[in-house]
This record gives structure tokens, C-alpha cells and sequence, in this order.
């Protein structure tokens, strides 16, 4: 009997892994348009290592678009130009390497200050985290790493732009993001977590940070349609974040979850193509403020902390963040310190 009951549980685990993989990888979205896209000139962090954004810049250089690495280890980044190339059969070498480290403001605002101004912008992809820490680290800034990354780098880059070529032309803002972040709150008092750094609370504030600041983002383009913003969860995916924390684990728990893991999460082949819908696809011309799932276009979460008054705050709190970082600093600071006092 107990024999029995195992082999039904085997039989049934399979059918179940089976099926999520014939899900993810065989009957998920697939973005079927049919590109153009000599000329058209995309932006992207996060496209160095293995993963969605590395998928992403694969397929947008295929169809002819001039790709943009951002990226902070230029030998990364040049090694990852040289397989964007080979893997297109160099039928493109329009794949550009830029130096931009998102763990500083001053490198974000080199970054945008040595874009052409007559740059042919339609999108800026925004996919670079970071890798979530026992540890509290810090930017060069003294941001905490998590949200000086995921958040305040990406908002200044984003701002920046915004600025640079607002007149030129319709292009969009696609972050991705992942919805158990609208299940968090934003701890402005403690943004910087000085009082307390607690790494899976931190990173989920990260992720929502992107959806308030995409959901103030169509706010504020309701008078400027060229310009939009979308967030995108593209899935849980099988990318170097994933291998980093899965290396983390004690090794029976590696041995016994990474090859089942590894059939539940999709590939980033897959994952990227509701990233491609969010950055080609004509159904989201003048579409802002929104969330892009299965590549199909949905209200943000409606979570509780996904709410105007939140997104509003979370702006004007980035806007001194980066203008003055080191003022910010000092007040978290202080705050932690009087609290401990």
C-alpha cells in the first residue's frame, strides 16, 4: 500500500510539473508581431547577463533594431554584444555598449548627458536588479543597494530621459516588476532601512516602487501621449537571479528543487516575449499607466498600496533623493539614530 501511495504521488508530482512546463514554455504568450525595426533605437539595463533582458535586446537586434547595453562591466558587456551578433548570424552589429553603474547618480547622469540628442529613442527598457542580500549594502551614493538599483537608479535614468527628449517623437518607459510587490507597503520612514534591513521586505518595497512610479508616470502623461510608461511582470523565470539565490541553498535543497524548479520557471525565451508585446505592440500606442501580463494589458494590482497618494509621494521623495542623495542620507540617519537613542 505504501508503495502505492508513493508511486501516486510520484505520478501526480510529474503530471503537475508536466503540465506547468507545457504552460510556461508551449501554451504562455507569445508577441507574434512582425517588426521593422531599422532605426528605431532601444535602451536597455540589465542586458548583459543571461536572462529576460538579454532575451529581450536578442530578438529586438534580430528585427533590426539599434540596442543599447547599459551596463557597468563593460568586459561583460562587450561579451555579450559579441553572442548578441553571433547568435543573429551577424545579420546585425547594431549593438552598442555604454557604460552606465546604476549604484551611481553621477554615472546615471554621464549616461543620459552622452546619449546624441538626436538619438531615434522608442523605448527604454528597464530590467537590471538587485541581487537579494543577507547583508545591508550600499550604493556609492549610501542608498541601500536594493532600492538605490531597482528604484532611485532607474528613476533618475527615466527622469533624465523624459527631459532629453520629450519632443522627439513617441517613444515608451517598460519596467518589469512582479505582482507580490503590490502585496508590500512603502516604509517611508525608513526607505533606507537604517533602523531595520530585512532583505525580502526591502526587495519587494524595490518592486513596488516600480509599479507607483509607473502608476504617477501615466498620471503625469495624460498631456504628453508620445511619452508612456507600462509596467510588465514577464513570469518567474529561470534567470541568473534565480541561479544566485538557488546557489545559496544548502546543497540537498539544490539537489532536490533545481531540476523541478527549473520545468516550473520559464525560460527567459519565453519570459521576454510580454516585454517585446509592452515595447512593439501597437495595442499599447497612448496606453500608459498599466500592467502587462501573459501580453495582455491590465489595470496595476489593486492592492492597497498601489494608490495615487503612495505614487505621489514615492515621486516627490525620489526627486530630492537624487537631487541631493548625500541630505537624504543624513536625515535617515539621524531618524535611525534617534529612534535607537
Amino acid at each position: 500500500m505504501a508503495a502505492r501511495r508513493v508511486a501516486r504521488f510520484a505520478i501526480g508530482s510529474a503530471a503537475v510539473v508536466a503540465g506547468a512546463y507545457f504552460y510556461t514554455e508551449v501554451a504562455g504568450c507569445n508577441y507574434l508581431g512582425v517588426d521593422d525595426l531599422k532605426g528605431q533605437v532601444f535602451i536597455l539595463t540589465g542586458a548583459t547577463h543571461p536572462g529576460i533582458g538579454k532575451e529581450t535586446a536578442r530578438e529586438l537586434a534580430k528585427q533590426g533594431g539599434t540596442v543599447i547595453l547599459a551596463a557597468k562591466n563593460m568586459d561583460r558587456c562587450h561579451q555579450a554584444r559579441r553572442d548578441l551578433i553571433y547568435s543573429n548570424k551577424y545579420s546585425t552589429r547594431e549593438v552598442e555598449c555604454r557604460s552606465l553603474d546604476l549604484k551611481s547618480l553621477r554615472s546615471v547622469r554621464k549616461f543620459v548627458d552622452d546619449l546624441p540628442k538626436d538619438l531615434k529613442l522608442t523605448a527604454v527598457i528597464n530590467t537590471a536588479e538587485s541581487v537579494k542580500k543577507t547583508q545591508r549594502e550600499e550604493t556609492h551614493d549610501g542608498l541601500e543597494k536594493q532600492m538605490g538599483v531597482s528604484h532611485f537608479g532607474h528613476f533618475l535614468l527615466t527622469r533624465l530621459l523624459m527631459d532629453k527628449y520629450k519632443d522627439d517623437g513617441r517613444w515608451r518607459i517598460v519596467s518589469v516588476t512582479y505582482p507580490s510587490s503590490g502585496q508590500s507597503s512603502m516604509n517611508f520612514a525608513d526607505i533606507n532601512s537604517e533602523v531595520k534591513y530585512d532583505p525580502q521586505a526591502v526587495y519587494k518595497q524595490a518592486k513596488l516602487a516600480t509599479l507607483l512610479t509607473t502608476l504617477e508616470l501615466g498620471k503625469r502623461f495624460d498631456d504628453n501621449p508620445n511619452i508612456t510608461a507600462n509596467a510588465v511582470y514577464p513570469g518567474l523565470c529561470n534567470t541568473e537571479v534565480f541561479r544566485h539565490v538557488m546557489g545559496n541553498q544548502p546543497f540537498l535543497a539544490r539537489l532536490l528543487l533545481q531540476p523541478v524548479l527549473r520545468m516550473m520557471f520559464t525560460s527567459p525565451e519565453k519570459a521576454c516575449q510580454s516585454v517585446l508585446f509592452a515595447v512593439l505592440s501597437p495595442k499599447l500606442t497612448n496606453v500608459s499607466g498599466k500592467y502587462i501580463n501573459e501580453c495582455r494589458i491590465i489595470e496595476l494590482p489593486s492592492e492597497a498600496s498601489v494608490n495615487a497618494e503612495s505614487a505621489r509621494k514615492l515621486w516627490d521623495l525620489s526627486e530630492q533623493v537624487v537631487a541631493d542623495p548625500s541630505k537624504f542620507v543624513a536625515s535617515q540617519t539621524a531618524a535611525a539614530q534617534k529612534l535607537a537613542a
